[in-house]
């Protein structure tokens, strides 16, 4: 179907399409489930555009890729919406100035923002309203020349007058060895913090005997993080935390416990980190001020979009909370929004006084499966080892080919 807004003898069109992505391991099983992406495409009536992905892990929050693109068509195939996306697309030369508008406190009042205060009040599933926020960034950055860590208030300098990101490696616990191996190689190419999957409690000797084997082989200089992903009871998180402080000395440990009882773990030898708790806005808020966290992760796609992380951000800063950005193994598009939003925090989005920038932890923005499966699609801040201010507008990344003949037919058009 094709719905169209005239605007000046122009229209503008809403493109969501469906892409294959690899498929990612499940863990504690054999299989590999299958991914769906889905990417939206905001046209002006002059050909600019901008980009968003919206590519939910199966099972995760609830959300499905279909949910997502359904939610986007609606949207587009709203009369209100179709305006409003008109008025704010016709006007690429303040697009960026209302984006970042809409990220001071309290949301932007000014008459000119109005149409897009409405489109971020819409209703969507988190990755589909993360796939609206990235699009009109990258269009906003696209028409003005300017990145998208600029409009999210990093300073508009040159890529040599910004600092980069460190990244995290994800190391698999497994056989000791191996594990062993996985980390030097990580190591070997410049990263200087690890990140492993901790597994239910009753596998606690196991995953504790590979990460001796890691910490023996990668030294006491390297950072490890460690993530339970909610598996363990309280119990079982005062029992085993101890004894990780001890013989591991983690930078983190990250949702040790479901997010409801997150609050609830007492005073612990090891800094705890939310991830999945942020995903309630209530909760989110209950827990940057009980003290029981030290670190907030943030993922665009499941969190949102850019606006609701720099928010989070903005308020952990205020708190003395370290700040962590990462991703949920979306495709080029999703990945390069995520790079952006941690190149914004890293250098002063969300600066609190007295906190310097150099303290800014590594982000979990490393390559993975998933952006290796557009042949020529790249991601254009990632390097090795850090995440770079590159040369970009917008995103940077054109995942057109994802969309040429052959690849998997598009969902729709309005």
């Amino acid at each position: 179907m094709t719905r169209t807004s005239p605007r000046d003898g122009g229209q503008v069109v809403v493109r969501v399409g469906r892409v294959a992505l690899p498929g990612h391991a499940v863990r504690g099983s054999d299989r590999t489930a299958r991914r769906v992406g889905i990417l939206l495409e905001l046209r002006a009536p002059d050909g600019r555009s901008g980009w968003g992905e919206a590519s939910p892990l199966p099972g995760y929050a609830g959300e499905t890729p279909e949910r997502a693109a359904a939610a986007l068509l609606a949207l587009a195939a709203s009369p209100a919406a179709r305006s409003d996306l008109s008025d704010i697309l016709r006007e690429p030369g303040t697009a960026g100035a209302r984006l970042a508008g809409a990220l001071r406190p309290g949301g932007p009042t000014d008459a000119v923002s109005a149409p897009l205060r409405r489109l971020l009040a819409a209703p969507l599933p988190a990755s589909a309203r993360a796939a609206l926020v990235a699009a009109l960034f990258d269009f906003a950055g696209r028409t003005t020349g300017t990145p998208v860590r600029g409009l999210l208030g990093a300073p508009r300098t040159g890529p040599d007058g910004l600092a980069p990101v460190p990244l995290n490696a994800l190391v698999p616990l497994g056989e000791p060895r191996d594990a062993a191996r996985a980390a030097r190689a990580a190591v070997g190419r410049g990263i200087g913090t690890l990140k492993t999957k901790l597994g239910p409690a009753e596998t606690a000797a196991d995953d504790l005997d590979a990460l001796r084997a890691i910490r023996q082989a990668v030294g006491p200089e390297v950072a490890i993080r460690l993530d339970a992903n909610g598996l363990w009871s309280v119990d079982d998180a005062c029992r085993l935390l101890p004894v990780l402080a001890a013989e591991i000395g983690p930078e983190y440990v990250e949702e040790p416990v479901p997010p409801d009882r997150l609050a609830d773990l007492p005073d612990l030898p090891v800094r705890l980190a939310a991830d999945e708790s942020l995903r309630d806005p209530e909760r989110a808020a209950r827990l940057l001020d009980c003290g029981a966290i030290a670190v907030i992760v943030l993922k665009p796609g499941p969190l949102g979009g850019l606006d609701r992380c720099v928010a989070l951000a903005r308020e952990a800063a205020k708190r003395g909370l370290a700040t962590v950005v990462t991703h949920a193994f979306e495709g080029p598009v999703g990945h390069a929004a995520a790079c952006e939003l941690a190149l914004a925090l890293r250098n002063g989005a969300a600066a609190a006084p007295g906190v310097p920038a150099s303290e800014t932890p590594a982000c979990g923005l490393d390559a993975h499966p998933v952006l290796a499966a557009p042949p020529g699609v790249t991601v254009p801040q990632l390097r090795s080892a850090s995440v770079v201010p590159a040369s970009v507008s917008g995103l940077g990344v054109d995942p057109r080919p994802l969309l040429a003949p052959g690849a998997p037919r598009p969902a729709g058009e309005a």
